[in-house]
């Protein structure tokens, strides 16, 4: 399974992915731009509206 980690700008899913990585996982990869960069295109999807469940719990 992949996994991809994302933050606001980049540098703390980086971090994560190095930590992942340490921990031996194989498929993990970053968002480098995180979701500044996402949602700066107009054309990239972007959900709004009500929260849903919290689903850490």
């Amino acid at each position: 399974q992949q996994v991809s980690f994302y933050c606001g700008t980049g540098w703390r899913a980086s971090e994560t992915f190095m930590y992942a990585r340490a921990m031996g996982w194989k498929n993990v990869s970053v968002y480098d731009g995180g979701w500044y960069e996402w949602s700066s295109d107009p054309k990239n999807p972007v959900a709004t509206g009500e929260r849903g469940p919290d689903s850490s719990k």
